[in-house]
């Protein structure tokens, strides 16, 4: 699958070639349709700002993508659902986790910081952390539709 690389601030991210992640049980792959720039992603290509995991990484925490694949264990997902992926993934055990406040989770995981993120075609995650998006919602318009809408 074709991802952009993060390798150093002030150099442009690299489109590369990578392996598809392979997904586990309880995972879902998701074929990104759309993914967000965030400042965050600004501070580390431009400032200098460093990542949790060191580069060669793949950026990107704001992403929405339909259902490629699912784990043999998911049972709440299906190929072809479009679907809302979390910046932060929890664990789901701790004190927090288990008290609701996932907000504030001891171990939690972000992506294109801790792991690799979004910018990608592909990205495997947790089934517990994604959420389902109505039909109502367009993952994306193309610029025809915006221009039409203004």
């Amino acid at each position: 699958m074709k991802a952009a690389i993060f390798e150093a601030a002030n150099k442009p991210l690299n489109i590369e070639q990578v392996e598809k992640p392979k997904i586990n049980k309880g995972d879902v792959l998701v074929k990104i349709a759309a993914c967000g720039v965030c400042h965050t992603d600004l501070h580390y290509t431009d400032h200098g700002v460093p990542t949790y995991k060191p580069p060669p990484m793949i950026l990107g925490h704001e992403p929405s993508g339909y259902v490629a694949e699912i784990g043999e264990n998911v049972k709440k997902f299906k190929e072809g659902d479009k679907v809302l992926i979390p910046a932060v993934l929890t664990c789901g055990f701790c004190d927090f986790c288990r008290t609701g406040r996932e907000n504030i989770c001891q171990n939690m995981v972000m992506l294109g910081n801790h792991i690799d993120g979004a910018y990608a075609e592909y990205i495997k995650v947790p089934s517990k952390d994604i959420f389902h998006l109505p039909d109502e919602i367009p993952l994306y318009r193309n610029p025809l539709q915006v221009i039409l809408l203004l």
